[in-house]
């Protein structure tokens, strides 16, 4: 739920007791970042950053780096939707999770997967 409120707040929208989303809000957060909410779940806790990136590693820190990936655009651009006033913290924070989610790509994704149902599946 902390991972969807921080999403809802860098998207400017109210934050909820839960992590179910609206058709709208869910279309939202897969434009901006890419994934789902089970997705971004499932990676912060394979990554488990807080104690394989860093103890003050913060879930906003994985949306940066999703917004990065995602959207791909100039850093001022970036800084704008995430919401991050310093480009020297924006820059640390998404080079750590970018490398520890590289780490992770022979245990996550499946290439032979890549053309079912018009998505890749990640292995479980």
């Amino acid at each position: 739920m902390e991972c969807a409120n921080h999403a809802r707040r860098m998207m400017n929208m109210p934050p909820k007791d839960t992590v179910e989303s609206t058709d709208s809000e869910k279309r939202m957060f897969r434009a901006t970042l890419g994934v789902s909410f089970d997705t971004v779940s499932d990676l912060w806790n394979r990554l488990d950053p807080i104690n394989k990136i860093s103890n003050r590693a913060k879930p906003e820190h994985l949306l940066w780096t999703l917004v990065f990936l995602k959207v791909y655009k100039t850093e001022p651009v970036h800084l704008r939707i995430t919401g991050c006033k310093s480009r020297d913290t924006y820059r640390r924070w998404v080079n750590r999770f970018a490398n520890a989610i590289c780490k992770l790509e022979p245990k996550i994704i499946d290439l032979r997967n890549r053309f079912k149902a018009g998505t890749a599946k990640v292995a479980a």
